[in-house]
């Protein structure tokens, strides 16, 4: 009878291969990538205005989200006349977005606004590098004045009034105003009306933090990228840790291809932990923001752990961008192949394990406990002697040191610890298999190869070096008086 459930379960497999449709991503879509082209007000009424200069960081950030990808990046500052600008061009490395910023971040502000010669310079920026319609965006960067100078002798009130009309009315593509001053809210005519008038938006800010939520809107405005403002609760752990939960959500048929987190205030977190067992997340810096991009997703939520100064959360956003699930025709004969040996593999598979089933049984159990001993911390800090039963290991296929740690001061410090793990063994022996490059483990004085399983029983040890935290600890088992779970005679 159990051969033959054993024989319809495979059936079923098999059947479910030949009949079920095959869904894939279409990875390869063409991704023709943003232009932007920011218009940046370098008059001197911007140093009352902006005196830390921190439009560029709105700047820094969407060249940020941009660096890797096919965006393309463009500026002009004004004053009176045209101060400095740059075509519209990719950013291929940090380094590239942080030498175009301290270009711009050098610039010294003088002299009156003329924002009709900046906006038709952009114009002929856009046009000599062949922009998009649909893919391209200006962005300009004020205090919300467009009153030239009458002592100008090149350009008057009329000519700079002609210059927006004529951009305005026949723009293809929206125009974001953004008008900045710390030391009021600045919504001025007519520069609060270009945004209405061409798809585009009109924002006012007065903070930094203003600017990146500004600027996180533009961009998945542009991109067609889901914003969510402080959607995720951030929970306080342990430790003053704040932890976010990154959920993975697409609409029906859909699957989402990117996530962006952006934590503000950089400069108040002390500490980042990203998940270390995933190769799919990258982060980036700057001194107002931290970047978390998470590419390609495969897990269904994500976990993300940071500290502050005054233990305190931060603001956040998320933009998801998300892509359509495509059918994929596979031809039949593959997928006869491919059922055949998937059917062979599981028949082999089932034959093999009852053949070990029948030939050899395992006595699996510990009943004795497993000791840690801090012998360094970064701060010489005395630490208990932690003691963990036979029970803790029994819940679950395996354990990690970093779970056995929880609750203890330096278990934030101790990331590499989730590369240890520990699970029962035969005999009364514990398996302890170190997958991390970052800790050695050393048993009589000899380095243990990673990945190789060495078994503990009572009264023997090993001791863990972590080299990134500096921290040493040494297991140990100590033999119980009694015997324990799992034992079997």
């Amino acid at each position: 009878m159990k051969k033959i459930l054993q024989i319809l379960f495979v059936c079923s497999i098999a059947s479910f291969l030949f009949f079920h449709p095959i869904k894939s991503v279409d990875a390869n879509a063409a991704d023709t990538g943003q232009d932007f082209i920011f218009v940046i007000d370098g008059s001197y009424s911007m140093d009352t205005n902006d005196p830390q200069k921190h439009i560029f960081e709105l700047i820094r950030y969407m060249a940020t989200l941009s660096t890797g990808t096919e965006n393309r990046i463009g500026y002009v500052v004004y004053n009176d006349s045209v101060i400095k600008e740059q075509g519209l061009k990719k950013i291929a490395t940090e380094k590239e977005n942080a030498q175009m910023m301290a270009g711009l971040t050098s610039l010294t502000r003088i002299k009156g606004t003329d924002v009709g010669l900046g906006m038709k310079t952009a114009k002929r920026i856009l046009q000599e590098g062949h922009y998009q319609a649909n893919h391209t965006a200006m962005i300009i960067l004020s205090d919300g004045d467009i009153d030239v100078d009458t002592a100008n002798p090149n350009r008057t009130q009329t000519d700079t009034n002609e210059d927006i009309n004529q951009i305005v009315t026949t723009a293809d593509y929206p125009i974001y105003t953004i008008q900045y001053s710390e030391e009021k809210v600045h919504n001025q005519a007519p520069m609060n009306t270009w945004g209405a008038k061409t798809d585009g938006k009109n924002y006012s800010a007065t903070s930094v933090q203003q600017l990146i939520q500004d600027a996180t809107d533009i961009y998945s405005r542009q991109t067609k990228m889901a914003l969510q403002k402080d959607s995720i609760a951030a929970e306080k752990k342990t430790n003053n840790t704040f932890e976010l939960t990154v959920p993975v959500k697409a609409p029906k048929n859909e699957v989402v291809t990117e996530i962006i987190l952006t934590l503000q205030d950089n400069a108040r977190i002390t500490n980042i932990v990203l998940p270390s067992d995933k190769e799919d997340i990258t982060m980036q810096k700057s001194n107002t923001t931290a970047i978390i991009t998470i590419n390609s997703p495969k897990a269904s939520r994500y976990k993300i752990a940071y500290q502050t100064k005054d233990n305190k959360p931060v603001q956040y956003q998320t933009i998801t961008q998300t892509g359509p699930q495509k059918e994929s025709s596979v031809s039949k004969w593959l997928i006869v192949i491919a059922g055949i040996l998937i059917l062979a593999f599981l028949i082999y598979t089932i034959w093999r394990f009852a053949r070990r089933i029948q030939t050899k049984k395992q006595t699996t159990y510990f009943h004795d406990s497993l000791e840690g001993y801090f012998m360094k911390t970064p701060e010489n800090e005395e630490i208990p002697i932690q003691n963990w039963n036979a029970s803790l290991f029994y819940n679950q296929a395996k354990v990690t040191l970093f779970d056995l740690l929880q609750g203890t001061p330096v278990q934030m410090q101790m990331q590499a610890s989730k590369q240890i793990w520990i699970r029962v063994g035969t005999h009364n022996h514990l398996q302890i298999i170190n997958k991390s490059a970052n800790v050695k483990m050393i048993r009589n004085g000899q380095l243990v190869p990673n990945r190789k399983v060495c078994l503990l029983k009572a009264s023997e040890s090993l001791y863990l070096i972590f080299q990134e935290s500096g921290i040493e600890i040494e297991l140990r088992v100590r033999k119980a008086s009694h015997r324990g779970i799992g034992d079997q005679k």
